[in-house]
């Protein structure tokens, strides 16, 4: 018996697309049935935006008072939005 590299690629190509047509299916049935209670929370309160980046609520304020980050006031709530957050992280990655 030859080993021929090309059968088995044949055979695992094969697998491959059964499995994906099996699969893919499944995954757009969970996805749309999911879909609705996933939600991306873009604005954080200051203890969940401390959180967020991985600080104490204490080094958050500083950070806030030392780099000039803005929070976005909704409805008189005050509010941080992630992408703010994001963006300050890499510009400190960058110095």
């Amino acid at each position: 018996m030859t080993n021929r590299p090309e059968a088995s690629v044949n055979v695992l190509e094969i697998n491959k697309e059964a499995l994906r047509s099996l699969v893919e299916p499944l995954v757009e049935q969970v996805a749309r049935e999911k879909a609705p209670s996933i939600v991306v929370q873009r604005y954080v309160n200051t203890k969940e935006a401390a959180k967020y980046l991985g600080v104490s609520f204490p080094t958050f304020k500083k950070w806030v008072a030392e780099k000039g980050i803005s929070p976005v006031v909704i409805g008189g709530a005050v509010r941080w939005d992630k992408q703010d957050l994001d963006n300050e992280l890499e510009r400190e990655k960058r110095k």
